[in-house]
């Protein structure tokens, strides 16, 4: 939403957030001439192809570990790469955070080179190339350094917190080597806040707001899903009570109305024929009769085993947008884990 699809390069979109454009409007804006403006403009748009093959960097390395990237979007504040999944293992997350710099540092060693020849090329001929085009890709150059290094700092979630994250990682458990890094990036934060509003720098400012919410909602997410993966469906199964393949909905409302079972399994003997929602018998009253039997709205039977962590009970539940799942060992069911219990479990702490 709000943004538009400017090229696709190994099959990843790159696309440019409206508000980008605020960027280039304001330095030609605020230029004192016309040919300040250009230079403004062109030098953002030079910035900005910049970024876009620093966010190359961190997609092609996360394609190279078999790691989807879904999009880069381009802000006012730089680019962001929509990696599908956090990598779990420290060498690819650090790779893939080092990438990105180290793109600018061969932008920078790329252009060390020719500026130099660009101004040996000025001293024969002033008309051969003006002396803004050099200025130009000199500060371009200078920027790039200073990307590169503003972005190695470890102030997670940036590029450098997440080579510190990876580096912890490798002798700590993901989720403290999360931890550690999320409150060094947001002592960061406060820092760049600080000196931005000492300094009137309102750029400054904005990114230590968004390293130090940044931070705190990675942090909570991965911790989040520790506990999910610390607990089992088995812990948060709670007893099921079946129906029959031909129960009339209307002759159940009276049991299943009360009731705070999210999930019914529909059960012939000893098949499992599918699973019904509480929610689907109480339409079905309305929308098809009383006289409706179950085996019309059941469902197919989603269900996970016993020792699943309910990380990966959750992403199920909410992929499929599942009310909740059945929870069978072997042949036996042993009952249904509800959404609610799942996030409450992995909430709490």
């Amino acid at each position: 939403m709000g943004s538009w699809r400017i090229a696709t390069i190994r099959g990843i979109p790159i696309k440019i957030h409206w508000s980008f454009f605020i960027l280039p409007l304001f330095y030609g804006l605020s230029a004192g001439s016309t040919a300040g403006a250009i230079r403004g403009v062109v030098f953002i748009l030079l910035l900005f192809a910049c970024v876009v093959l620093h966010e190359l960097g961190h997609s092609i390395a996360a394609q190279y570990y078999g790691i989807p990237v879904k999009e880069i979007l381009l802000l006012p504040l730089g680019g962001l790469a929509q990696i599908t999944r956090m990598p779990r293992r420290p060498l690819h997350e650090f790779v893939i955070a080092i990438a990105g710099p180290a793109v600018n540092i061969a932008i920078v060693l790329m252009l060390g080179l020719v500026v130099p020849s660009l101004l040996d090329v000025q001293r024969l001929s002033q008309q051969a190339l003006s002396l803004a085009g050099v200025d130009l890709l000199r500060d371009l150059t200078i920027t790039n350094l200073y990307l590169a290094g503003f972005n190695l700092l470890p102030a997670f979630p940036m590029d450098g917190g997440r080579v510190l994250r990876a580096t912890l990682n490798a002798f700590l458990p993901f989720a403290t080597a999360t931890s550690i890094a999320s409150w060094v990036g947001r002592l960061f934060a406060i820092g760049f806040a600080a000196l931005g509003l000492y300094t009137g720098n309102w750029v400054l400012t904005l990114i230590g707001l968004f390293i130090f919410f940044g931070a705190g909602a990675e942090n909570s997410m991965v911790q989040q899903q520790a506990r999910g993966e610390a607990q089992v469906a088995a812990d948060v199964t709670r007893p099921a009570t079946p129906l029959h393949p031909l129960d009339l909905v209307g002759a159940i409302e009276s049991q299943v109305r009360p009731s705070a079972q999210p999930l019914y399994p529909v059960i012939d003997g000893p098949r499992l024929e599918g699973m019904v929602s509480r929610a689907d018998v109480l339409d079905a009253i309305t929308l098809f009769g009383p006289g409706t039997p179950v085996q019309t709205i059941a469902a197919r039977a989603h269900y996970v085993p016993p020792n699943m962590s309910l990380d990966q009970v959750h992403q199920i539940m909410t992929s499929r947008h599942l009310p909740g799942v059945l929870v069978i060992d072997g042949h036996k069911l042993l009952g249904v884990v509800d959404i609610r219990d799942v996030e409450e479990a992995v909430n709490r702490g």
